[in-house]
């Protein structure tokens, strides 16, 4: 296999990689959005999806150009800055449901009576 066929072969190779590992970043961050997932162990896959990025932006070749390639990899810099937002929030959410299920028994017991009117007050 010529080196520029075995070159092409590996770009397709990660092309389809990225493709899968995107499809699942997809899924999980619907999860955890949705608060059906509290862990972030598959969103590791974000260091696969960059190692993956990195074989198909080193290509030199005629078949990505530079400006493609760039852009690409800003794409994925902002799709990795916006998953790491949503992780946080999504930690903050889940942290503050956490202490709110303590919280609000306690506040119940020390807030003062509401009054009740029979007329508006």
């Amino acid at each position: 296999m010529s080196a520029p066929t075995q070159r092409h072969s590996e770009i397709l190779s990660a092309l389809d990689r990225l493709k899968a590992l995107d499809a699942g970043l997809d899924r999980d961050l619907l999860e955890i959005v949705s608060g059906r997932l509290n862990h972030y162990d598959s969103l590791l896959d974000l260091s696969q999806i960059e190692d993956q990025t990195f074989t198909v932006i080193a290509d030199d070749s005629e078949d990505f150009p530079t400006e493609l390639r760039d852009r690409y990899r800003d794409q994925m810099a902002t799709r990795r800055a916006m998953t790491e937002k949503i992780k946080g929030l999504s930690a903050f959410v889940i942290n503050e449901e956490t202490y709110l299920q303590f919280e609000i028994p306690l506040y119940s017991q020390t807030a003062p009576a509401e009054k009740v009117c029979s007329s508006p007050c």
